[in-house]
């Protein structure tokens, strides 16, 4: 009895197995018609003409380098220029110093 049931579920497993496979086949079959391939083929030459080349993504490396460097020298010339325009302001609003009493 317990081989029966044994035997029983694996051949309903088998069965299944079958059902699914038979299912990929015809998706399979249906995909692989003449003028889904040729639609697939032209997709493929349209991604071939757009795709990014290591080339492409070196270049934009190089030039994000290029950019980086650049801000870097521009934002030490700016606050080089702040600090030099914040002395003379310090040195224009700065008091005179005040004379002892009695000095003239």
């Amino acid at each position: 009895m317990l081989r029966r049931r044994a035997v029983e579920a694996v051949d309903e497993r088998l069965h299944r197995l079958e059902r699914r496979l038979e299912d990929v086949e015809d998706t399979v079959a249906a995909s692989l018609g003449v003028d889904r391939i040729d639609d697939l083929g032209h997709r493929v030459e349209l991604l071939a003409l757009s795709a990014v080349t290591h080339d492409d993504v070196l270049e934009v490396r190089m030039d994000a380098a290029r950019l980086a460097a650049e801000l870097t020298r521009v934002r030490a010339e700016l606050q080089y220029e702040i600090d030099r325009l914040a002395t003379m302001l310090e040195d224009l609003v700065e008091p005179e110093p005040r004379r002892a009493a009695g000095w003239r």
